[in-house]
């Protein structure tokens, strides 16, 4: 790929989860679904931390410096984006419950393969298993916890091993299967029979199928757990 400037690349996230409205507390929650553009340069911003350490000779600092990644595509939407565009498209909007990702598309498709930060939870499934990484997702709770055992895996793959063997015992074996449950749930959700849409308004209309054919029942406050 030519060089390009990190300020063109730019990704359409459609972020989704639960908002807040304006009605009585218990019954204010409904489900949306949001695109929004960020560009790579927004992600490549970093600050620098310093981690003490034992210097080694008397003229050397005490700390050596790390850059870390300032904000994730997650934080972005939270801090900077939905405060302007949910009162946009969605007018009774208050404030977000939760949010996650649930499709990335980018002017540059090629810098989608091996970026942790913009999958969802079957994404990073889908690239432990192309990459082989000793990881188990099934002891993992959602998107977030994955992504951060994957660059625990990258940076110390010994000391991950370790703790992921110990978490295996902790949680034992009902855990993982619920877990697996879950995850296929999320791979195959658009292949279920019972599909879940949303009305105009961001509330949830699931289809049921029952003996005499299909019903669409409004929810007001089903909660879609990504």
């Amino acid at each position: 790929m030519a060089k390009v400037a990190a300020a063109e690349i730019i990704y359409f996230i459609t972020f989704i989860g639960v908002y807040f409205n304006a009605k009585t507390p218990g019954e204010n929650a409904c489900n949306y679904e949001i695109e929004v553009p960020i560009s790579h340069e927004q992600l490549m911003r970093t600050y620098t931390v310093r981690i003490p350490v034992d210097p080694k000779n008397k003229n050397d600092p005490p700390y050596k410096e790390k850059k870390v990644i300032a904000d994730s595509p997650l934080s972005l939407f939270r801090r900077d984006y939905a405060p302007f565009v949910m009162s946009q498209k969605y007018p009774d909007y208050q404030a977000l419950q939760t949010f996650e990702i649930k499709h990335v598309r980018s002017t540059h498709p090629e810098m989608l393969k091996e970026n942790i930060a913009l999958m969802n939870l079957p994404m990073l499934v889908n690239y432990i298993e192309e990459h082989e990484l000793e990881i188990e997702p099934a002891l993992y709770d959602d998107a977030g916890s994955l992504r951060a055992a994957i660059q625990q895996y990258k940076t110390d793959r010994e000391g991950f091993l370790s703790i992921q063997e110990q978490t295996h015992k902790r949680k034992g074996k009902k855990v993982v299967q619920t877990n697996i449950a879950k995850t296929m749930l999320d791979k195959y959700s658009s292949q279920l029979q019972n599909a879940v849409s949303t009305n105009g308004n961001g509330k949830v209309r699931k289809t049921l199928k029952t003996a005499s054919g299909n019903i669409n029942v409004l929810e007001e406050d089903f909660l879609d757990d990504i």
